[in-house]
């Protein structure tokens, strides 16, 4: 039984979308593990959400294309400064590994050219959190919602 491995989960359901104002205030970027990596859906949530509504810059971690769906949204993702090429590899492997070559290759860097990169990233990450607060955002996040209800609704009447 996996009750005698590991304790009971006794968090709230939204759990998920608590954090700590702390952890961005006290770090450069972050490596966003989105839910879906080995897929081939595009699935964003809070993971993603959050570091672009506080200005946090990051690496994504999820299915290939998933930086080009951030920029359908209007978001700036952090190329050159950061290899994105990682974004377009479909094995989840090698997509894997280029993420963590470019994470070396940030961690490698000497001091004084890492602050430059962090300086110049938390820009690009500021222009995110105004888009993210937007009323041309929130538009068309309503707008895709009741695109996506009455598709819903559509296909439920043809059955």
């Amino acid at each position: 039984k996996l009750e005698d491995y590991f304790e009971p989960n006794t968090h709230d359901a939204t759990a998920s979308a608590d954090y700590d104002t702390h952890d961005y205030e006290h770090s450069a970027m972050e490596v966003v593990l989105e839910t879906l990596f080995d897929d081939v859906r595009w699935h964003l949530t809070e993971k993603t959400l959050r570091p672009l509504a506080c200005a946090q810059p990051f690496i994504l971690a999820a299915t290939a294309g998933s930086l080009q769906y951030i920029r359908e949204y209007g978001f700036q993702t952090f190329a050159p400064l950061i290899d994105e090429t990682y974004d377009t590899i479909t094995d989840p492997v090698a997509r894997l590994q280029a993420i963590v070559q470019e994470m070396r290759r940030i961690a490698d860097l000497p001091h004084n050219q890492k602050m430059k990169l962090f300086e110049d990233l938390h820009t690009i990450a500021l222009a995110n959190q105004l888009h993210f607060f937007s009323d041309d955002f929130h538009q068309q996040v309503v707008s895709e919602l009741q695109t996506n209800l009455a598709q819903a609704r559509d296909q439920l009447l043809s059955i």
